[in-house]
């Protein structure tokens, strides 16, 4: 958004009116704004490209999103409920066990966006009413060509203890990037303090109580 026409919002948010466009009647408005960006506005409040006023107006309730792949546990039910809407009540299609473990390692680079297009376009595609790893083989190409990181030791696994393998390396990873701090690697992986020590319990991890 341009900043003269941050300004605007600005101006909207805080008087709570606006001029219809052609007229001079002042209306009153009583509107709730959610907003949401991809980007770091703190780094454009720096560099002078969006307004300080603004981002403290906007900036009441944060919500940060982490990745889809630092949120492992919503991979397969997002799956299934992006297959269930681009199935027909008599033909209903399945992701077979191999898929899975593969739909819940993929990094998603494109988040849930890519998630919801990757299960639509191996749904159109796939000969049978099973979709098998080999529907998804696009998603083991990058865009210039290379193999995806999946390790292959995850794969081989079966999908509950694959999944609890990632989930316990991106706890792990997270508290490393934390400096140790739970609470910051809770807020780091988007979850409480209280489902960060609940998971970690349930994967054996032994300072979970620390």
């Amino acid at each position: 958004m341009p900043l003269p026409m941050q300004a605007k919002l600005l101006r909207v948010l805080q008087e709570r009116q606006i001029t219809p466009l052609g007229t001079n009647r002042v209306v009153t408005v009583d509107v709730r704004v959610v907003a949401a960006t991809h980007r770091d506005l703190a780094s454009m409040v720096e560099a002078g490209t969006f307004r300080q006023d603004l981002l403290f107006r906007l900036n009441v309730i944060p919500l940060p999103m982490p990745p889809l792949r630092e949120r492992v546990a919503d991979i397969l039910p997002l799956a299934e409920h992006f297959l269930a809407g681009v199935s027909s009540d008599t033909a209903r299609k399945h992701l077979s066990a191999d898929a899975q473990r593969l739909l819940a390692t993929f990094a998603w680079p494109g988040n849930v966006h890519e998630l919801a297009n990757a299960i639509e376009r191996a749904s159109a595609l796939a000969p049978g009413q099973v979709l098998t790893r080999e529907d998804f083989a696009f998603l083991t190409v990058t865009k210039d060509g290379a193999p995806e990181a999946i390790p292959s030791t995850l794969l081989k696994l079966p999908l509950p203890q694959a999944v609890a393998r990632l989930e316990r390396a991106l706890i792990d990873h997270a508290l490393a990037a934390s400096g140790g701090n739970r609470a910051a690697a809770a807020r780091r992986l988007g979850i409480s303090r209280q489902s960060l020590y609940t998971r970690m319990t349930s994967l054996g991890m032994s300072d979970a109580g620390s």
